[in-house]
Order: C-alpha cells, then sequence, then structure tokens
C-alpha cells in the first residue's frame, strides 16, 4: 500500500517525512521551533511529524524523557 493509495482511507500524506525535511522546506525566517507540552524542552532525536495534525508532532522530551506531544514555541504559555 502506498501513501497516495486512496483505498486506505486517508487522502495524501500532507506532511513532511522528518524535521529535516521539514526545515530543508521552510524559509529560514519561519523555521518552527517545536517544544514539549510537558517540560517546555526541547525534543531528544526526531520528531513524528505524522501526528500534526492531531495536535502537533509527537517525539521523546529532551528533560523528562517520555514521550509527549510537542508545540510551536511561540504558542507556549
Amino acid at each position: 500500500m502506498t501513501v497516495n493509495d486512496s483505498s486506505n482511507g486517508f487522502s495524501e500524506k500532507d506532511y513532511p517525512d522528518s524535521l529535516v525535511d521539514y526545515y530543508e522546506s521552510s524559509p529560514d525566517d519561519t523555521l518552527t521551533i517545536w517544544i514539549s507540552e510537558c517540560c517546555y524542552a526541547y525534543p531528544l532525536g526526531e520528531l513524528d511529524m505524522s501526528s500534526v495534525p492531531y495536535g502537533g508532532p509527537s517525539g521523546f522530551c529532551s528533560r523528562c524523557h517520555d514521550n509527549c506531544i510537542f508545540i510551536k514555541e511561540d504558542e507556549a504559555e
């Protein structure tokens, strides 16, 4: 089954495969910095961008080493 296979019930993939792809496709002045919802820390390793449509990318927090959702740095309160 391919990403664009309509028989899986989902539309085409609308997110990058990795943060490297995301940063390379974004202009330098619009880069997004992601921080964890739990500790407001940066991610440890790559983020799973497939969960962006559901609230943000998921990955491991560099402070508590727990799996969590990441939010844009400028949206943190």
